[in-house]
């Protein structure tokens, strides 16, 4: 429903080009190349005019396409820009640059090993086994453009004081910097809500580190899986590689538009694990350039994440998972960020929610089974009685678990002078769509209200259903296609990157995470934490508002309400 909706705000496809080049730049055999993702559309001359290469250069850096161009190849690009320099420590105007961060040249082999690759390996994995880098084995087989099954290669040997050391502890050898200009998109501009309301001092945030220089370093830690784009074949759908790329195209939207407001930050990017591997991100933590960052966003994954927030924290350094409900994300750790509201917090929000609109309502709470949601109705029940208590309110709050009881059992626990609100838990679609269909049917002889969660925003529910009983939703991102502000997006990231920001590819929360974070670092420094809980922001998709926890980090606590009212899910004040 919502895609549909950003469809028809956008201008036509035939209005918007595909001329823009490639974000990342990757090292191969030694020398740097663009990542370029075919789009549909493209041809061969088009994608070498871009680059300012020939359609020869292309050719013999992918010799695939001699089958012939398709849509969503992977291509690598000869980096011809000038732009492509060692970083310098110098100071400088607001920088025009994304700063992405490539491993160090690899230690001198001593030895080689010849290996025919098998079936379902990738380059990434065979270096994984032998450890060394994949740049080591690119350059030891000049002659092989194809790394497939039955291929025999050579692998160096590395001497023994090559090997990544296992503890987090900088580096001493410089690393080389790719920096590559980038095209500047207009994204759209949120503003940064003003507060006056200061927070006590607490956790890290008490004695931050000062910044001198006015630029902010920020480093990102995502998982685009480029080890495997080796491996990708065309017509494989939703690769590991791709899963992230919207996040990071929103990011960037984000940082030019504070850049415009006159941010100084040099953005640091780094390619980390996915899943339960923790290689890459201690590569990366062990950079000499870590330390002295300013803002931490990521990684993505549990193990990954746990590494880098113990980093973050013995180097006062912010930190934001971006992702994860887990509440231990944030116990003990007060440098910690958690940017997804917990099962507890959606509760007790909830619980405020009902109380404020419906207090005097008959409340009936609505769960499958009684080993369905427990914790999530056992909180729920927990916060309304202490509002109860605290308001002096006798009402009783009945549960009904509906696939015992019916709609038979239901209906007597519902009344016929006041109306009901029914807080249903359950995320599966297949029950939603019977018990709305099933409550429409007596929606004659009772005032219904029912509540449930976001999710259902993508089932395909009965809209006469959603309307008799006047449906509300609760979630901390959602996205209004028909706010300006949003359509403004979409229409500029379509221009930017030839495709729609999609929900579930992160396209919106890329740029509401990076730009309430790096406002929040240019507007109070490291210190932003204490002004976090004053600090509410509406995004494109995500509403937060962060609450300090005893003893630990920061939860957002951004709970927001709609309606289903003409059609639309509109927001209840």
């Amino acid at each position: 429903m919502g895609l549909m909706l950003a469809l028809s705000t956008l201008t036509s496809a035939q209005e918007i080009g595909t001329s823009e080049r490639s974000r990342i730049v990757e090292n191969f055999k030694g020398k740097p190349f663009y990542i370029h993702f075919v789009k549909d559309g493209q041809t061969l001359f088009g994608i070498a005019k871009i680059y300012g290469v020939s359609s020869d250069d292309l050719i013999a850096n992918n010799p695939e396409l001699k089958d012939g161009l398709k849509t969503d190849m992977i291509l690598k690009v000869p980096f011809k820009d000038s732009s492509v320099v060692e970083e310098k420590k110098k100071p400088g105007p607001v920088s025009k640059k994304i700063d992405t961060v490539v491993e160090s040249q690899p230690a001198k082999p001593v030895n080689q090993i010849t290996y025919e690759i098998k079936r379902g390996e990738t380059l990434y994995g065979i270096a994984k086994r032998y450890d060394v880098s994949m740049d080591a084995i690119l350059n030891a087989n000049p002659g092989i453009n194809s790394f497939r099954a039955g291929s025999k290669i050579y692998i160096p040997v590395l001497n023994q004081e090559s090997v990544i050391i296992s503890t987090p502890s900088p580096i001493t050898k410089p690393t080389k910097t790719v920096k590559t200009e980038v095209t500047k998109p207009k994204p759209a501009e949120v503003k940064v809500a003003d507060t006056k309301t200061t927070v006590a001092n607490n956790g890290i945030f008490e004695n931050p580190s000062k910044n001198t220089s006015g630029q902010y370093k920020v480093a990102m830690l995502i998982p685009f899986c480029l080890e495997d784009m080796d491996s990708i074949k065309n017509d494989q759908s939703d690769p590991k590689s791709f899963a992230f790329v919207q996040f990071y195209e929103s990011a960037l939207m984000a940082v030019d538009s504070l850049r415009k407001q006159g941010m100084d930050v040099k953005l640091y990017v780094y390619d980390a694990d996915r899943d339960e591997d923790v290689d890459k991100t201690r590569a990366i933590l062990q950079k000499r350039e870590m330390a002295d960052m300013d803002l931490i966003i990521g990684p993505f994954y549990a193990r990954c994440f746990e590494m880098a927030s113990k980093y973050a924290g013995s180097h006062r350094i912010p930190i934001v998972n971006p992702l994860s409900k887990r509440p231990e994300i944030t116990t003990g750790k007060p440098w910690v960020f958690k940017v997804q509201p917990g099962a507890v917090e959606e509760m007790k929000e909830l619980a405020g929610f009902v109380n404020t609109h419906f207090g005097f309502s008959n409340i009936v709470l609505v769960r499958p089974d009684r080993l369905k949601t427990p914790e999530e109705a056992a909180g729920f029940k927990a916060e309304m009685q202490l509002l109860y208590k605290k308001d002096n309110k006798s009402t009783i709050l009945r549960e009904c678990f509906y696939t015992a009881e019916g709609i038979a059992g239901l209906s007597l626990k519902l009344a016929t002078e006041k109306p009901n609100i029914l807080v249903v838990m359950s995320g599966d679609e297949v029950f939603v769509s019977g018990l709305l269909r099933n409550l429409d049917q007596v929606s004659g002889n009772f005032d219904l209200t029912v509540i449930g969660s976001a999710a259902w925003e993508q089932y395909k529910l009965d809209i006469n259903s959603m309307m008799h009983l006047k449906l509300h939703v609760y979630s901390n991102k959602y996205v209004d296609f028909s706010n300006p502000a949003v359509k403004d997006f979409s229409t500029k990231f379509f221009r930017q990157y030839n495709t729609l920001p999609q929900i579930k590819d992160y396209g919106f929360d890329g740029f509401d995470i990076t730009y309430y974070f790096l406002s929040s670092l240019m507007k109070n420094g490291r210190q932003f934490g204490r002004q976090s809980e004053a600090f509410k922001y509406q995004g494109l998709q995500n509403y937060f508002h962060f609450h300090k926890l005893d003893g630990g980090g920061y939860e957002n606590m951004g709970v927001i309400f709609y309606k289903f009212e003409n059609n639309n899910l509109t927001r209840v004040q």
